[in-house]
């Protein structure tokens, strides 16, 4: 290749030629899955769970998504999964507002999990919105009430959420949903913001995203068939991915500085609990492949 207009074209190429790729299962990696590829450290995992029995909690990642197929677009969690072998669990908030697509969305967040060898719990809310919250006030803090029952069930070291301002009006309530609950409760683990909608302003980690996963993120998203047939935002994750980086390496690792030399990545906000309130747990990282994202729990050992 000597020119960026080859580039550019050989780019379209590729995405135009993936829309030939059968949707499902065997998409990612041709019938095979993540753990054919890369292997779950089931010693971190003994080591780090006898550290987390000590303070009351689990080896165990709970992902609260909005909708299905929100789940298949944080890359964090795979790496928690295969680097520390911890349990991941997609709590699924809604099935979506379409009420005649809720029951093949369950269906197809079904395949999407069990392709990953994630667990699956289905809130199945509705009108999880700031509105509501507002409104419905005894719906509301029923609802709360599910989604804290849940994490004192499961007892997960780390939660995941939307960030407060993620646009999609579903994402906000669900940001707001998580963090109502987590004001009932004492749990202290390692909560982390995504970002989909709308960009957060001050993320602090920016995590490098292998080939792998991102195959897998890829292959689990187009399991959502009906989502990604309307519209085939599973091809674009590649160019988030890549932009992610761009935005990571000057808001997360400084203006003016030098970028990271990897190709994909994902920024979050990390919080941890200090009193009542939850602040930041470091200021900025990078997190590359070759570290272990287990250095995201340090905080819960102080």
């Amino acid at each position: 290749m000597k020119t960026y207009f080859e580039f550019i074209k050989n780019v379209r190429q590729n995405v135009e030629s993936a829309k030939l790729v059968k949707t499902g299962k065997s998409a990612a990696f041709g019938g095979k899955r993540l753990s054919d590829f890369v292997k779950t450290d089931l010693d971190e995992r003994k080591r780090l769970a006898a550290k987390l029995s000590k303070i009351g909690l689990k080896p165990t990642v709970l992902i609260f998504a909005p909708h299905p197929d929100d789940e298949c677009m944080n890359s964090l969690p795979l790496r928690f999964m295969t680097e520390c072998g911890f349990d991941v669990i997609d709590a699924a908030i809604t099935l979506g507002s379409n009420r005649a697509r809720q029951k093949p969305r369950k269906a197809e967040l079904a395949d999407a999990c069990d392709f990953l060898g994630w667990g699956m719990s289905v809130l199945g809310f509705e009108r999880i919105t700031k509105k509501t919250r507002s409104g419905e006030p005894e719906y509301w803090v029923e609802c709360v009430g599910k989604v804290a029952a849940l994490i004192e069930r499961e007892k997960p070291a780390v939660v995941f959420a939307p960030h407060p301002r993620d646009w999609n009006k579903s994402h906000i309530g669900t940001s707001l949903l998580v963090s109502d609950a987590l004001k009932t409760l004492s749990w202290s683990g390692v909560y982390i913001q995504t970002e989909l909608w709308q960009a957060m302003e001050n993320p602090n980690l920016l995590a490098e995203v292998s080939p792998e996963i991102l195959a897998a993120m890829t292959g689990a998203l187009s399991c959502h068939t009906k989502e990604v047939e309307r519209n085939p935002y599973h091809l674009n994750l590649v160019s988030y991915f890549t932009d992610n980086v761009r935005r990571g390496a000057e808001i997360v690792g400084g203006q003016g500085g030098d970028a990271p030399k990897f190709a994909f990545g994902q920024n979050y906000r990390v919080l941890a609990r200090r009193g009542a309130a939850w602040r930041p747990a470091f200021a900025s990282k990078i997190l590359t492949a070759g570290e272990s994202v287990s250095t995201l729990l340090e905080q819960l050992w102080k």
